[in-house]
């Protein structure tokens, strides 16, 4: 009837303090590294975006009138998608617990 009660796991301030600053670090580094790849993606993000401001008009009075011609939409947005995909720093996906 008497069951012995579950042990608690006893962490120190310190333990704990020393885990949030190792992710911290982490988070830190990755966002640094973001912050490189962008730098150095600039003009490829800049003509995407120029391309995207382009074809917004014309993409959306087709979608509007439900044109089949805009389709071509998703080569814009796969374009796009692959240049963000490109941009994650490379270690993001296993510290974040995404997948590629």
């Amino acid at each position: 009837m008497n069951e012995p009660a579950p042990q608690k796991v006893k962490r120190s301030r310190e333990e704990i303090l020393k885990e949030l600053d190792a992710a911290f670090q982490k988070q830190h580094a990755l966002a640094g590294q973001l912050l490189n790849n962008i730098k150095t993606h600039r003009e490829t993000i800049e003509r995407v975006l120029a391309w995207f401001r382009k074809e917004e008009p014309d993409l959306v009075y087709r979608f509007y009138h439900q044109s089949f011609k805009v389709f071509i939409m998703t080569s814009l947005i796969g374009s796009a998608d692959e240049l963000f995909k490109s941009l994650r720093p490379i270690h993001a996906s296993s510290i974040l617990g995404t997948s590629k």
